[in-house]
């Protein structure tokens, strides 16, 4: 490929990044370019200056001077001279080259999308007359945030498209964007102004007449557009949440979920990466006096939030159950957020989370004023299995649950097996957990338990009559669904009042402690010889 290059030539050699495969648009066929090859332009035998190289091509038997520009890593420009003798002086060939030669512009065939500059809706409004058949409508930002979609007025031949952006860069005051379809076939490139103190807004957005690109840096056959200032999203200026809401918020239960709350907005992470940004723009009041978020415990809120490339709209209740538990519901659709409703009106929310923050060291246990609620002792019926996964005993056990009978604030929750491999062996898995909110409805009083410092789940209890509790591993203690369906028998039920006895029962056996994941959890496993008695090291 190296077209039979006269030893008698010197050598030269590109670098990235302007090695790679490219393209053209309007030019079906791949563009190469290696240390010292570019396609179709023969190889590079000297560097007049930092951009401009002499390439000689065998087959045509002349010389040209090229100027490389590169304007991104996946968008490169250059301008070529014509093709001139072998003897003729390498100044004269690149001095040819003026601002009037035509500028081509070629893409990185293997792209990595990057983020693009529309962080939001763009409804534009056409300011000149032109031949194109059909103009675009609006740009809509998506998620993710490499790709945006171009929505066209009706007609027969564009189409609605979505696009990753592959390359942007500026040129003084002119931003220029090159983008691809997500099926690779067509080619949307653009340009834009913007004021100096805003850089969401374009001022005039420049749109080529065709998809090849070859016109993107000319503004006489563009068709210009302006934002229609309808479209721009609009907020409250005054919304802004109160300091309850504010900061990390894990999810009950085993979910990898996470939220955090700042003044405007609400993220939602899973598995450590933010998935959905919901932008607050309203505050729904149901009654209007001064300092209302402060002295409230439940606000709404409305919200928008990005699904593909559509903008969703929802309602966000938050209610404070301590300074350390919150529940958030999400409602979506413009009904869900009509003001004024009362809370038997409020739709049920489509989706909603009991959200927990990590007590910091200064959270004392002992002083806290969160009680667990209904204290006494609750047993199993035999082979229960807890949702919770804390258990050595494979098989089904019975379950005890000292619920405030050694400190008001702390639950226990133990059971005990024999050993799979040595029956003599009593395997004994317990956990102490800390209350850190209670709350109740006419049907239920629910309770945020946390143990092993970042752990949690819920219990519940009927709220008229002590017959049972139920342990919920769900992302929420307001949903009872499953109570209803697993039924009382697969509860803990209540058996008596906390005694001295049962406080100190665990105490007189003599215990092995197993192996347990970090020292200082307060969930272990044990185990206990029932053939001998031996002291505990």
């Amino acid at each position: 490929m190296n077209g039979g290059l006269s030893p008698t030539l010197s050598n030269c050699n590109l670098t990235y990044p302007l090695i790679g495969k490219w393209f053209q648009p309007g030019i079906n066929e791949l563009i190469y370019i290696n240390e010292t090859y570019v396609t179709s332009k023969g190889t590079c035998i000297e560097q007049d200056a930092i951009n401009k190289f002499i390439f000689y091509n065998d087959q045509a038997r002349c010389k040209r001077c090229i100027l490389f520009i590169q304007r991104h890593i996946n968008a490169l420009q250059f301008r070529e001279s014509e093709c001139y003798e072998f003897d003729d002086p390498v100044d004269r060939i690149c001095n040819s080259l003026t601002p009037d030669t035509p500028l081509y512009t070629i893409f990185r065939e293997n792209f990595q999308a990057i983020e693009c500059p529309i962080h939001e809706l763009w409804k534009l409004k056409r300011v000149n007359e032109n031949s194109l058949e059909c103009t675009p409508k609006s740009f809509h930002n998506c998620l993710p945030s490499n790709s945006f979609r171009l929505t066209y007025n009706k007609c027969s031949i564009d189409k609605d498209v979505t696009a990753k952006c592959m390359a942007i860069w500026s040129d003084g005051p002119n931003n220029y964007v090159v983008a691809r379809s997500s099926n690779r076939k067509k080619f949307i490139c653009f340009s834009y102004t913007k004021a100096k103190h805003d850089d969401n807004h374009p001022l005039e957005l420049y749109l080529p007449s065709d998809d090849s690109c070859r016109d993107l840096l000319s503004r006489e056959s563009a068709t210009v557009f302006t934002l229609d200032s309808s479209s721009l999203a609009t907020s409250d200026i005054n919304l802004s949440l109160p300091q309850w809401t504010l900061g990390k918020w894990s999810v009950v239960g085993g979910s990898s979920k996470h939220f955090y709350l700042n003044r405007t907005q609400i993220i939602l992470y899973s598995n450590g990466k933010s998935t959905q940004v919901f932008k607050l723009t309203k505050l729904l009041r149901n009654k209007k006096h001064d300092d209302y978020l402060n002295n409230q415990t439940t606000i709404r809120i409305k919200a928008k939030a990005l699904e593909h490339c559509i903008s969703i709209t929802y309602c966000i209740t938050l209610i404070f159950r301590s300074h350390l538990v919150i529940d958030l519901s999400l409602v979506t659709g413009e009904q869900g957020c009509q003001e004024n409703k009362s809370r038997h009106q409020l739709q049920k929310s489509d989706t909603s989370y009991t959200l927990f923050k990590q007590p910091n060291s200064n959270f004392d246990t002992s002083t806290d004023q969160t009680m667990c609620p209904q204290s006494g002792i609750f047993k199993s019926i035999s082979n229960y299995r807890p949702v919770i996964q804390i258990s050595a005993c494979t098989g089904g056990s019975v379950w005890t649950l000292l619920n405030g009978c050694e400190k008001p604030n702390e639950l226990t929750f133990t059971t005990t097996c024999s050993h799979e491999i040595v029956p003599d062996v009593q395997v004994i898995t317990a956990i102490k957990g800390t209350c850190l909110a209670t709350w109740s409805d006419k049907k239920f009083q629910r309770t945020l338990v946390i143990y092993e410092h970042s752990r949690s789940f819920c219990l519940i209890h009927p709220t008229k009559i002590m017959k049972a509790s139920w342990i919920l591993y769900g992302q929420s203690c307001n949903d009872v669904h499953s109570i209803y369906n697993n039924g009382v028998e697969n509860g803990l039920h209540y058996t008596g009042q906390c005694t001295t006895t049962n406080n100190q029962q665990q105490q007189q056996v003599p215990l092995i402690r197993l192996s347990s994941r970090t020292d200082n959890r307060s969930s272990s496993n044990t185990i206990r010889n029932k053939r001998s008695n031996f002291d505990t090291k």
